[in-house]
């Protein structure tokens, strides 16, 4: 059984260095945690500003025919509005929102939170 001996080249192989680079191409879309929140809020705020409504419309029905999905789109508009509610205090400091500005686009502004959002740009990151 024989070794052969192997020595240490300290230049990296481009082929395998290339994968390992953790800069990002020219072009490329980097995509931290930060981004993925502000992103989540942004869907969010539209789900609840379209769950608002269509509950509205629901409740029209309910009251001019005999069509209820109240009870089965109330959960799931409270539940997009509980998410909301998370997302925008853990994004409020980086969209630079004011407490007044969270608790009105939170309470008065809940159909039209999309808006809100949609409109703010997150501070930079770094």
């Amino acid at each position: 059984m024989t070794t052969t001996d192997a020595t240490f080249d300290p230049t990296p192989d481009p082929a395998v260095g290339a994968s390992l680079d953790p800069t990002p191409a020219v072009g490329a879309t980097v995509v931290g945690p930060e981004t993925l929140a502000f992103r989540a809020l942004r869907l969010v705020a539209l789900a609840e500003t379209v769950s608002f409504a269509v509950l509205l419309v629901c409740s029209v029905l309910k009251r001019t025919t005999d069509l209820n999905l109240v009870p089965v789109l109330g959960p799931i508009h409270g539940g997009l509005f509980v998410a909301l509610v998370v997302l925008a205090l853990g994004q409020r400091a980086r969209l630079r929102w004011s407490w007044l500005r969270t608790v009105v686009a939170l309470t008065v502004g809940s159909p039209f939170a999309h808006f809100f959002v949609r409109a703010s740009r997150p501070a930079p990151t770094g």
